[in-house]
């Protein structure tokens, strides 16, 4: 849990979260968080993409700024709720959930297609994992970030006034 400004370095290794758990958390308003060294790694890299699980930044605070984060393994990178006048600059999210395609050249599998309906309960984030997730936000910067082998980039869900 980071309460207060810092200049953060992650040590090489795994840390693993399940389901809703948060490697890092965010809870304090007005939080400036600089990454200089490392990832936050959720997962080895012979984890197969659909079983990565877990969410590696967690912010439920208003006026954070996260900068130069490197976040791999997890089903959702960053997520944020109610966290208006949040900044996430230069972070780079990979290697995250995705699902095995059940679809080929010859045939296209139904289960495959992501439905736009049935969001209400956060199922997009919680089903098919995102690098960056924002709910429930008013005043959104999302500058110079990546997102390489997820399933889904940024999802943006009741979000107002967002520069992305």
């Amino acid at each position: 849990v980071l309460t207060h400004d810092a200049r953060v370095a992650f040590a090489p290794g795994v840390l693993a979260t399940r389901g809703e758990e948060a490697a890092v958390i965010v809870r304090t308003d007005g939080v400036f968080l600089e990454f200089v060294d490392g990832a936050l790694v959720g997962a080895d890299e012979g984890v197969p993409p659909e079983a990565r699980d877990g969410i590696g930044v967690l912010v439920e605070a208003r006026h954070v700024t996260l900068e130069n984060l490197a976040v791999r393994g997890y089903r959702v990178g960053v997520l944020a709720r109610r966290a208006d006048g949040l900044n996430l600059v230069d972070a780079v999210i990979e290697d995250g959930f995705r699902q095995r395609l059940g679809s080929t050249w010859e045939r296209e599998d139904a289960a495959d297609w992501l439905s736009p309906h049935a969001n209400d309960a956060g199922e997009w984030r919680r089903n098919y994992g995102a690098a960056i997730a924002v709910e429930e936000t008013v005043g959104l910067l999302v500058s110079g970030c990546r997102a390489r082998r997820v399933q889904n980039g940024l999802i943006l869900d009741r979000v107002e006034q967002a520069t992305v």
